[in-house]
């Protein structure tokens, strides 16, 4: 299960974030993980090759948290039932870089799914993401997104 978990519909903003993000951080305070961003509600569009086009599409319950440790980047989910992971967890490759205040991040999963995350500069301790999503859900939903989120810095 934990390998699949990627592929189901990614959450974001969960009416407040604090149970959220007290999810999202659990076992990572002690690996010298640090959140970098929170962020929330995520909107945008998505076009599956199943023939249906172009679709408004969009994840509204949950979190999208940036960690960083050192050099190295995770992106934690978490929803509003509890639920969470993060990409290394479940089995990505996480590639990131940061420069000039703006940070993107390759994340690459062992199933067909790729996403990539451009978090802005911060301004006034808030930051906007920008994220695309890569998938192959065998034939039922394949498809490309991007959405955008406004996050707050941590």
């Amino acid at each position: 299960m934990k390998a699949a978990a990627h592929m189901r519909i990614r959450l974001t903003w969960a009416g407040g974030c604090g149970i959220a993000l007290a999810l999202a951080s659990g076992a990572y305070a002690q690996g010298g993980w640090r959140d970098v961003y929170s962020c929330g509600a995520s909107k945008g569009q998505s076009f599956f090759l199943n023939g249906q086009g172009w679709q408004d599409d969009g994840i509204s319950s949950g979190v999208i948290v940036l960690k960083r440790r050192g050099d190295d980047f995770d992106i934690r989910v978490a929803d509003a039932s509890g639920s969470s992971f993060s990409a290394r967890e479940d089995g990505a490759s996480v590639i990131g870089r940061a420069q000039d205040g703006v940070i993107q991040d390759l994340v690459v999963y062992p199933s067909m799914t790729i996403e990539t995350f451009l978090f802005s500069k911060p301004d006034k301790g808030r930051s906007v993401l920008a994220w695309t999503a890569s998938k192959q859900v065998y034939g039922l939903a394949d498809r490309a997104s991007v959405f955008a989120s406004s996050c707050i810095t941590r």
